[in-house]
């Protein structure tokens, strides 16, 4: 179940429900993968110019926590 409080919001893909974590370590294995700085994209997704490797990369570290496969 998703924990707003904890930066958690549940989505609904094919059939599935995930639940994805922005939290301090999501950013940090974001950092770590791209060399990008986090925040920075995320100022970029808030303008719509977010490329879509990066978004992906997002999407998989939110997801990490409760989705490690």
């Amino acid at each position: 179940m998703a924990n707003r409080f904890l930066g958690e919001i549940s989505v609904e893909y094919a059939g599935e429900k995930y639940t994805l974590r922005c939290d301090f370590n999501a950013m940090c294995e974001f950092e770590d993968q791209t060399g990008e700085n986090a925040l920075a994209v995320f100022e970029q997704f808030d303008k719509g110019q977010i490329s879509f490797r990066n978004m992906r990369y997002l999407m998989l570290a939110f997801m990490r926590w409760h989705h490690p496969d």
